[in-house]
């Protein structure tokens, strides 16, 4: 079983109000209507029900007070074997970093910071499929971040196998994706947030899913050539989604434990594909997660 155990805290403090957040992605600038904090603890809570449900062990604490992205426990660290490799976010949720350090090693990890000058987004940028682990760079991630880990791991003994890095980019937001009014629409978008380039798969658990340790689902729209053709000469068994479903229904940001797989519940071509594969549904109704960027996979942190 995957994703056997995982850590959450909640969505109180989930905010996209102008006033009290700072716009970090690319699905703040939609259009959507203010997030309602009551639902989104409603929906926050279905989804950890949908979690038990399919045998998940959940350790649930309490979110960051007053942290806008605090939910999204995914960004607090990569784990792997026992060791919790610590992140470091945006400046706005620089406040969440302390806050998962002392949370991780309470719960006995062994922490692992990476340098404070490197940009490391934690699991969303990391994600382990068996021995193979898929890092994402560019945005929230740097590269220098990911062969401090790579490095780290493999001068260790702490690491009972060696493990297969792929060095994976996602494309980036241009300025007609965000507005149709700009003198530059085939310019790379500049978040006005962060003062970086942006993307709609910020975090590669956006544009790819593990689904066991044998199968993924990504899109291939999301990533760069390059990237593409590292994903589509691995040895497993893949499944494609498209562009709109990635963006749109947040398909791929999706948590499975190898026989049960938590999902958007409008994301149909993905879910009718997962089914034919003999995989048990849940799709919990979401709206207000989203307006912040974040999914199923983001609200959730796997320990083991």
């Amino acid at each position: 079983m995957i994703n056997s155990k995982i850590l959450v805290s909640g969505a109180d403090y989930l905010t996209n109000s102008p006033q009290n957040s700072s716009p970090i992605n690319p699905y703040y600038y939609l259009g959507s209507s203010p997030v309602d904090a009551s639902l989104a603890i409603r929906e926050h809570a279905e989804i950890v029900k949908c979690f038990k449900e399919c045998g998940t062990d959940i350790v649930q604490i309490d979110p960051p007070i007053n942290e806008q992205d605090g939910v999204y426990t995914a960004n607090w660290a990569f784990i792997l074997e026992g060791t919790a490799f610590i992140a470091n976010l945006p400046n706005a949720r620089s406040g969440e970093r302390e806050y998962a350090r002392k949370t991780l090693a309470e719960l006995g990890f062994n922490i692992v910071d990476v340098p404070s000058e490197f940009a490391f987004s934690g699991q969303g940028d990391m994600l382990k499929c068996g021995a193979t682990i898929f890092c994402g760079h560019g945005y929230r991630t740097d590269i220098a971040a990911i062969d401090f880990i790579i490095r780290y791991i493999s001068e260790s003994n702490n690491f009972s196998q060696n493990y297969e890095f792929i060095i994976l980019k996602t494309v980036p937001v241009y300025n007609r994706d965000i507005s149709q009014n700009t003198s530059d629409p085939d310019e790379i978008w500049i978040n006005p947030s962060t003062q970086k380039p942006d993307s709609y798969f910020f975090d590669i658990d956006l544009a790819l899913s593990v689904i066991s340790e044998e199968l993924i689902a990504y899109c291939p729209d999301a990533f760069d050539k390059n990237s593409l053709a590292k994903i589509q000469k691995l040895p497993l068994k893949k499944i494609e989604v498209n562009r709109s479903e990635a963006i749109e229904n947040f398909a791929l940001n999706l948590v499975s434990t190898g026989e049960s797989v938590i999902m958007s519940s409008t994301a149909n071509s993905l879910k009718s594909k997962l089914e034919s594969l003999g995989l048990k549904i849940y799709t919990p109704e979401i709206s207000e997660l989203k307006k912040c960027g974040g999914y199923i996979r983001c609200i959730s942190l796997t320990l083991s």
